[in-house]
Protein backbone atom coordinates (compact mmCIF):
# COMPACT_ATOMS: atom_id res chain seq x y z
CA UNK A 1 0.00 0.00 0.00
CA UNK A 2 3.10 2.38 0.89
CA UNK A 3 4.46 2.09 -2.59
CA UNK A 4 1.12 2.39 -4.02
CA UNK A 5 0.19 5.62 -2.76
CA UNK A 6 4.28 6.77 -2.81
CA UNK A 7 3.31 6.24 -6.98
CA UNK A 8 0.41 8.09 -6.80
CA UNK A 9 2.11 10.80 -4.99
CA UNK A 10 4.85 11.33 -7.86
CA UNK A 11 2.43 11.40 -10.66
CA UNK A 12 0.17 13.83 -8.69
CA UNK A 13 2.52 16.04 -6.89
CA UNK A 14 -0.15 18.47 -5.97
CA UNK A 15 0.48 21.32 -3.52
CA UNK A 16 -1.73 22.48 -0.53
CA UNK A 17 -1.53 25.40 1.84
CA UNK A 18 -2.48 26.51 5.11
CA UNK A 19 -2.26 29.81 7.16
CA UNK A 20 -0.06 31.39 9.27
CA UNK A 21 -0.63 34.85 10.71
CA UNK A 22 1.45 37.35 9.32
CA UNK A 23 3.29 39.94 11.12
CA UNK A 24 4.75 43.08 10.07
CA UNK A 25 8.17 42.24 7.84
CA UNK A 26 5.77 39.95 5.53
CA UNK A 27 3.75 41.45 2.57
CA UNK A 28 0.32 40.30 2.40
CA UNK A 29 -0.97 39.15 -0.52
CA UNK A 30 -4.98 39.30 -1.03
CA UNK A 31 -5.18 36.36 -3.05
CA UNK A 32 -8.80 34.85 -1.35
CA UNK A 33 -10.45 37.92 -2.72
CA UNK A 34 -8.62 38.82 -5.38
CA UNK A 35 -9.12 35.68 -7.54
CA UNK A 36 -12.54 36.36 -7.92
CA UNK A 37 -11.71 38.99 -9.90
CA UNK A 38 -11.47 37.57 -13.46
CA UNK A 39 -9.31 40.01 -16.35
CA UNK A 40 -7.76 39.64 -19.66
CA UNK A 41 -3.96 40.28 -19.42
CA UNK A 42 -1.93 40.81 -22.47
CA UNK A 43 0.96 38.78 -22.73
CA UNK A 44 2.81 42.03 -24.25
CA UNK A 45 2.56 43.49 -20.47
CA UNK A 46 5.76 41.03 -19.06
CA UNK A 47 7.17 39.75 -22.20
CA UNK A 48 9.47 41.36 -25.63
CA UNK A 49 8.81 38.23 -27.31
CA UNK A 50 7.07 34.50 -27.41
CA UNK A 51 8.22 31.85 -29.67
CA UNK A 52 6.55 29.24 -30.42
CA UNK A 53 8.72 25.71 -30.99
CA UNK A 54 7.32 22.23 -32.00
CA UNK A 55 9.01 19.51 -30.64
CA UNK A 56 10.24 16.76 -32.84
CA UNK A 57 8.53 13.53 -32.73
CA UNK A 58 10.07 10.01 -33.61
CA UNK A 59 9.26 6.58 -32.40
CA UNK A 60 11.67 7.38 -29.83
CA UNK A 61 10.40 10.50 -28.52
CA UNK A 62 6.73 10.60 -27.59
CA UNK A 63 6.15 12.67 -24.65
CA UNK A 64 2.61 12.74 -24.34
CA UNK A 65 0.10 15.48 -23.05
CA UNK A 66 1.87 16.61 -20.47
CA UNK A 67 5.38 18.04 -19.46
CA UNK A 68 6.34 17.79 -16.18
CA UNK A 69 9.77 20.18 -16.08
CA UNK A 70 11.47 22.07 -19.51
CA UNK A 71 14.99 23.91 -18.77
CA UNK A 72 17.26 25.35 -21.48
CA UNK A 73 20.58 25.13 -20.92
CA UNK A 74 23.44 26.02 -22.83
CA UNK A 75 22.47 24.82 -26.30
CA UNK A 76 20.07 22.31 -25.48
CA UNK A 77 16.53 21.93 -24.73
CA UNK A 78 15.92 19.55 -21.93
CA UNK A 79 12.15 18.15 -21.74
CA UNK A 80 10.49 15.82 -18.93
CA UNK A 81 7.74 13.37 -19.55
CA UNK A 82 6.38 10.45 -18.15
CA UNK A 83 9.27 9.81 -16.01
CA UNK A 84 12.11 10.35 -18.63
CA UNK A 85 14.36 12.80 -20.12
CA UNK A 86 14.89 13.97 -23.57
CA UNK A 87 17.45 16.33 -24.98
CA UNK A 88 16.55 18.42 -27.70
CA UNK A 89 17.98 21.36 -29.71
CA UNK A 90 16.90 24.75 -28.57
CA UNK A 91 15.02 24.83 -32.18
CA UNK A 92 13.13 21.70 -30.83
CA UNK A 93 15.42 18.83 -32.95
CA UNK A 94 15.19 15.69 -31.31
CA UNK A 95 18.99 14.46 -29.85
CA UNK A 96 18.71 11.59 -27.59
CA UNK A 97 17.13 10.07 -24.65
CA UNK A 98 19.14 10.52 -21.29
CA UNK A 99 19.78 7.44 -19.83
CA UNK A 100 17.25 4.75 -19.87
CA UNK A 101 14.86 3.29 -16.87
CA UNK A 102 16.11 -0.74 -15.80
CA UNK A 103 17.97 -1.50 -12.17
CA UNK A 104 21.42 -1.71 -13.79
CA UNK A 105 24.15 0.48 -12.56
CA UNK A 106 23.81 3.09 -15.01
CA UNK A 107 20.08 2.84 -15.29
CA UNK A 108 17.09 5.00 -13.00
CA UNK A 109 13.61 2.95 -11.72
CA UNK A 110 12.30 6.63 -12.40
CA UNK A 111 12.95 10.09 -13.04
CA UNK A 112 11.24 12.09 -10.37
CA UNK A 113 13.05 15.38 -11.33
CA UNK A 114 15.56 17.22 -13.12
CA UNK A 115 18.29 19.60 -12.73
CA UNK A 116 21.07 20.70 -14.70
CA UNK A 117 25.13 22.31 -14.29
CA UNK A 118 25.92 24.33 -18.01
CA UNK A 119 29.51 24.91 -16.92
CA UNK A 120 30.03 21.30 -16.10
CA UNK A 121 27.89 19.86 -18.59
CA UNK A 122 26.34 17.59 -16.22
CA UNK A 123 22.69 16.16 -15.67
CA UNK A 124 21.43 15.56 -12.04
CA UNK A 125 18.59 12.76 -12.09
CA UNK A 126 16.63 12.60 -9.33
CA UNK A 127 15.49 8.88 -8.91
CA UNK A 128 13.59 8.74 -6.08
CA UNK A 129 12.92 5.30 -5.75
CA UNK A 130 16.44 4.27 -5.85
CA UNK A 131 17.22 7.08 -3.22
CA UNK A 132 20.03 8.45 -5.66
CA UNK A 133 20.69 11.42 -7.61
CA UNK A 134 21.86 9.92 -11.18
CA UNK A 135 24.59 11.60 -12.64
CA UNK A 136 24.89 12.39 -17.01
CA UNK A 137 26.94 14.38 -19.23
CA UNK A 138 24.90 16.31 -21.70
CA UNK A 139 26.29 13.59 -24.22
CA UNK A 140 24.32 11.41 -22.33
CA UNK A 141 27.08 8.97 -20.58
CA UNK A 142 26.70 8.17 -16.80
CA UNK A 143 29.25 9.59 -14.17
CA UNK A 144 28.73 8.22 -10.73
CA UNK A 145 25.90 8.49 -8.28
CA UNK A 146 25.30 10.59 -5.49
CA UNK A 147 23.04 9.19 -2.35
CA UNK A 148 20.21 10.69 -0.82
CA UNK A 149 17.43 9.86 2.01
CA UNK A 150 14.35 7.91 1.37
CA UNK A 151 11.32 9.56 -0.63
CA UNK A 152 13.09 12.79 -1.19
CA UNK A 153 12.72 15.10 -3.94
CA UNK A 154 14.98 16.99 -5.54
CA UNK A 155 13.38 20.62 -5.99
CA UNK A 156 16.59 23.04 -6.71
CA UNK A 157 20.45 22.69 -7.64
CA UNK A 158 22.43 25.71 -6.63
CA UNK A 159 25.04 25.48 -9.11
CA UNK A 160 26.93 28.06 -7.59
CA UNK A 161 27.51 26.77 -4.03
CA UNK A 162 27.11 23.10 -5.71
CA UNK A 163 23.77 22.29 -3.11
CA UNK A 164 21.00 19.95 -3.42
CA UNK A 165 17.44 21.26 -2.14
CA UNK A 166 15.61 17.76 -1.19
CA UNK A 167 12.20 17.98 0.04
CA UNK A 168 10.98 14.85 1.98
CA UNK A 169 7.33 13.61 0.63
CA UNK A 170 4.98 13.35 3.41
CA UNK A 171 7.32 14.25 6.26
CA UNK A 172 4.05 16.11 7.66
CA UNK A 173 3.13 13.23 8.98
CA UNK A 174 6.15 12.56 11.06
CA UNK A 175 6.67 14.72 14.48
CA UNK A 176 10.75 15.27 14.27
CA UNK A 177 11.39 15.64 10.73
CA UNK A 178 12.68 18.43 8.07
CA UNK A 179 10.92 20.39 5.86
CA UNK A 180 13.65 20.44 2.93
CA UNK A 181 17.27 18.76 3.33
CA UNK A 182 20.35 20.27 1.97
CA UNK A 183 23.24 18.08 0.57
CA UNK A 184 26.69 19.16 -1.08
CA UNK A 185 27.96 17.24 -4.47
CA UNK A 186 29.14 14.26 -2.23
CA UNK A 187 25.42 13.46 -0.85
CA UNK A 188 26.53 14.94 2.36
CA UNK A 189 24.14 16.84 4.62
CA UNK A 190 24.73 20.26 4.97
CA UNK A 191 21.81 21.49 7.05
CA UNK A 192 17.89 21.48 7.28
CA UNK A 193 15.07 22.96 7.44
CA UNK A 194 13.15 21.50 10.92
CA UNK A 195 9.66 20.76 10.45
CA UNK A 196 7.57 21.64 13.79
CA UNK A 197 4.43 20.69 14.63
CA UNK A 198 2.18 23.32 15.42
CA UNK A 199 -0.53 22.59 18.94
CA UNK A 200 -3.99 22.04 18.06
CA UNK A 201 -3.35 21.95 14.05
CA UNK A 202 -5.12 18.70 12.40
CA UNK A 203 -2.93 18.02 9.62
CA UNK A 204 -4.67 16.17 6.61
CA UNK A 205 -3.79 12.41 6.37
CA UNK A 206 -2.77 12.63 2.98
CA UNK A 207 -2.29 15.11 0.36
CA UNK A 208 0.09 15.44 -2.81
CA UNK A 209 2.25 17.99 -1.88
CA UNK A 210 5.65 19.46 -2.84
CA UNK A 211 7.50 22.60 -1.74
CA UNK A 212 7.60 25.27 -4.48
CA UNK A 213 11.32 26.92 -4.63
CA UNK A 214 12.29 29.92 -6.83
CA UNK A 215 14.65 32.43 -7.87
CA UNK A 216 14.15 36.42 -8.18
CA UNK A 217 16.95 39.15 -8.38
CA UNK A 218 19.64 36.08 -7.62
CA UNK A 219 17.57 34.84 -4.09
CA UNK A 220 16.29 31.76 -3.37
CA UNK A 221 12.38 31.57 -2.22
CA UNK A 222 10.28 28.96 -0.83
CA UNK A 223 7.01 28.22 -0.35
CA UNK A 224 6.53 25.02 1.79
CA UNK A 225 3.24 23.25 1.17
CA UNK A 226 1.67 23.51 4.56
CA UNK A 227 2.06 27.41 5.06
CA UNK A 228 0.75 30.43 2.80
CA UNK A 229 3.92 32.19 3.87
CA UNK A 230 6.81 32.54 1.02
CA UNK A 231 10.29 32.85 2.67
CA UNK A 232 13.57 33.80 1.24
CA UNK A 233 16.30 31.31 2.09
CA UNK A 234 19.57 32.66 3.01
CA UNK A 235 22.03 29.92 4.18
CA UNK A 236 19.82 27.28 6.85
CA UNK A 237 17.79 31.19 7.61
CA UNK A 238 14.09 31.41 6.50
CA UNK A 239 13.40 35.38 6.29
CA UNK A 240 9.30 36.22 5.57
CA UNK A 241 8.62 37.58 2.33
CA UNK A 242 4.80 37.11 1.35
CA UNK A 243 1.78 36.11 3.28
CA UNK A 244 -1.51 34.78 0.82
CA UNK A 245 -4.74 35.34 2.67
CA UNK A 246 -7.00 32.79 1.35
CA UNK A 247 -9.72 34.65 2.79
CA UNK A 248 -12.86 32.58 2.48
CA UNK A 249 -10.84 29.63 0.83
CA UNK A 250 -8.90 29.71 4.26
CA UNK A 251 -11.24 26.81 5.29
CA UNK A 252 -10.58 23.95 2.66
CA UNK A 253 -6.81 24.20 3.11
CA UNK A 254 -6.54 21.39 5.73
CA UNK A 255 -8.95 19.11 3.37
CA UNK A 256 -7.21 15.76 2.34
CA UNK A 257 -6.71 15.54 -1.28
CA UNK A 258 -7.08 11.97 -1.25
CA UNK A 259 -9.60 10.02 0.52
CA UNK A 260 -8.14 6.60 1.24
CA UNK A 261 -10.71 3.20 2.35
CA UNK A 262 -9.14 -0.50 2.93
CA UNK A 263 -7.83 -2.23 5.77
CA UNK A 264 -4.21 -3.88 5.92
CA UNK A 265 -1.89 -3.67 3.51
CA UNK A 266 -4.49 -3.21 0.73
CA UNK A 267 -6.58 -0.10 0.27
CA UNK A 268 -8.27 2.62 -2.69
CA UNK A 269 -7.88 6.06 -2.92
CA UNK A 270 -10.27 8.58 -4.55
CA UNK A 271 -10.06 12.32 -5.28
CA UNK A 272 -11.27 13.93 -2.37
CA UNK A 273 -14.64 16.05 -4.00
CA UNK A 274 -14.67 18.36 -1.23
CA UNK A 275 -11.35 19.80 -1.57
CA UNK A 276 -12.33 21.21 -5.42
CA UNK A 277 -12.50 24.58 -3.91
CA UNK A 278 -8.99 24.14 -2.22
CA UNK A 279 -6.30 26.15 -3.48
CA UNK A 280 -3.21 24.55 -4.40
CA UNK A 281 -0.02 25.96 -5.81
CA UNK A 282 2.27 24.70 -8.59
CA UNK A 283 4.79 27.35 -9.12
CA UNK A 284 5.30 30.88 -8.53
CA UNK A 285 7.24 33.10 -11.23
CA UNK A 286 8.30 36.54 -9.87
CA UNK A 287 9.01 39.76 -11.71
CA UNK A 288 9.97 43.18 -10.75
CA UNK A 289 6.49 44.52 -10.71
CA UNK A 290 4.41 41.33 -10.29
CA UNK A 291 4.19 37.54 -9.19
CA UNK A 292 2.53 35.15 -11.30
CA UNK A 293 0.93 31.84 -9.90
CA UNK A 294 0.27 28.76 -11.41
CA UNK A 295 -2.29 26.98 -9.03
CA UNK A 296 -5.20 24.46 -8.93
CA UNK A 297 -8.70 24.94 -7.85
CA UNK A 298 -10.99 21.89 -9.38
CA UNK A 299 -8.72 22.66 -12.74
CA UNK A 300 -5.73 24.69 -13.69
CA UNK A 301 -5.70 28.50 -13.06
CA UNK A 302 -3.71 31.91 -13.53
CA UNK A 303 -3.59 34.39 -10.88
CA UNK A 304 -1.43 37.54 -11.15
CA UNK A 305 -0.52 39.76 -8.61
CA UNK A 306 0.19 43.72 -9.38
CA UNK A 307 2.94 44.73 -6.44
CA UNK A 308 2.28 48.26 -6.93
CA UNK A 309 -1.82 48.21 -6.64
CA UNK A 310 -1.39 45.67 -4.14
CA UNK A 311 -4.08 44.16 -6.39
CA UNK A 312 -4.72 40.19 -7.39
CA UNK A 313 -6.71 38.86 -9.94
CA UNK A 314 -7.49 35.48 -12.22
CA UNK A 315 -6.64 35.85 -15.53
CA UNK A 316 -8.05 34.56 -18.76
CA UNK A 317 -8.99 35.58 -22.37
CA UNK A 318 -12.33 36.38 -23.69
CA UNK A 319 -13.63 33.31 -24.96
CA UNK A 320 -10.52 31.23 -24.05
CA UNK A 321 -10.86 27.72 -22.87
CA UNK A 322 -8.49 27.95 -20.13
CA UNK A 323 -6.89 30.06 -17.55
CA UNK A 324 -3.95 32.33 -19.46
CA UNK A 325 -2.07 35.37 -20.65
CA UNK A 326 -3.53 36.87 -24.61
CA UNK A 327 -0.96 36.20 -26.69
CA UNK A 328 -1.39 39.15 -28.50
CA UNK A 329 2.06 39.28 -29.58
CA UNK A 330 1.83 35.88 -31.93
CA UNK A 331 -1.96 36.40 -31.60
CA UNK A 332 -1.67 32.48 -31.07
CA UNK A 333 -3.30 30.35 -27.91
CA UNK A 334 -3.57 31.30 -24.41
CA UNK A 335 -0.56 31.43 -22.68
CA UNK A 336 -0.60 29.77 -19.05
CA UNK A 337 2.98 29.40 -17.45
CA UNK A 338 4.40 26.38 -16.43
CA UNK A 339 7.95 26.57 -16.13
CA UNK A 340 10.71 29.00 -15.36
CA UNK A 341 14.10 28.91 -17.39
CA UNK A 342 16.68 31.90 -17.77
CA UNK A 343 14.58 34.50 -17.72
CA UNK A 344 11.95 32.48 -19.80
CA UNK A 345 8.41 31.38 -18.57
CA UNK A 346 7.28 28.36 -20.96
CA UNK A 347 4.15 27.43 -21.32
CA UNK A 348 2.66 24.38 -23.43
CA UNK A 349 -0.16 23.23 -25.66
CA UNK A 350 -1.25 20.06 -27.29
CA UNK A 351 -0.95 19.92 -31.36
CA UNK A 352 -4.54 18.71 -31.15
CA UNK A 353 -5.78 21.64 -29.41
CA UNK A 354 -3.41 24.02 -31.11
CA UNK A 355 -4.86 23.03 -34.15
CA UNK A 356 -8.26 22.76 -33.22
CA UNK A 357 -8.68 26.02 -31.32
CA UNK A 358 -6.88 28.62 -33.33
CA UNK A 359 -9.50 29.36 -35.21
CA UNK A 360 -8.44 32.48 -36.77
CA UNK A 361 -5.69 30.58 -38.36
CA UNK A 362 -4.62 33.59 -41.13
CA UNK A 363 -4.29 36.00 -38.19
CA UNK A 364 -1.48 33.72 -36.59
CA UNK A 365 2.19 35.54 -36.95
CA UNK A 366 5.47 34.44 -37.79
CA UNK A 367 6.53 31.13 -35.75
CA UNK A 368 2.66 30.08 -34.86
CA UNK A 369 2.29 30.05 -38.72
CA UNK A 370 5.38 28.04 -39.92
CA UNK A 371 4.39 25.19 -37.03
CA UNK A 372 0.49 25.05 -38.21
CA UNK A 373 2.01 24.49 -41.80
CA UNK A 374 3.25 20.61 -40.91
CA UNK A 375 1.71 20.30 -37.84
CA UNK A 376 -0.30 16.65 -36.87
CA UNK A 377 -2.51 16.32 -34.05
CA UNK A 378 -0.65 13.63 -32.77
CA UNK A 379 2.37 15.39 -32.59
CA UNK A 380 4.38 16.16 -29.06
CA UNK A 381 3.37 19.49 -27.59
CA UNK A 382 4.21 22.72 -29.06
CA UNK A 383 6.22 24.99 -26.27
CA UNK A 384 4.94 28.50 -25.82
CA UNK A 385 8.51 30.31 -25.34
CA UNK A 386 8.27 33.74 -23.32
CA UNK A 387 10.96 35.96 -23.23
CA UNK A 388 10.85 38.25 -20.58
CA UNK A 389 11.42 42.37 -20.86
CA UNK A 390 14.65 43.11 -19.41
CA UNK A 391 12.87 45.36 -16.19
CA UNK A 392 11.09 41.96 -15.39
CA UNK A 393 14.21 39.94 -14.42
Amino acid sequence: MKLMLLNIAILLLLCVNCTNTPNDSIKEIPFGDGIEHVKEINISRIASDVEYIALETTPDCLLGRDLYNVEFCGDYLFVRGDYQLFQFSKEGKFIRKIGKEGQGPEEYLKITSAKYDNHKREIYVNDLLAKKIKVYSFDGNFIRDIPVGDGELLLHYDSDNKLFYMYPMLYFNKQNSSELIVYNENGEKIYDFPFIKKENVEYPGFIFTNTIIYTYNNALYCKDPLEANVYQLIGDKKNPAYFFNLGKYEKYSMLDDMIVTGTGDTGFGEINKEADNKISFYDIFEMSDCICFHYLQNQRRLALYDKINNEVCRVRGRNAKIDGFTDDLQNGYPILPRFYTNNKIVGYVSAAALLEDLTDKNNVKDSVKHILEDLSEDDNPVLQVVTLKMSQK
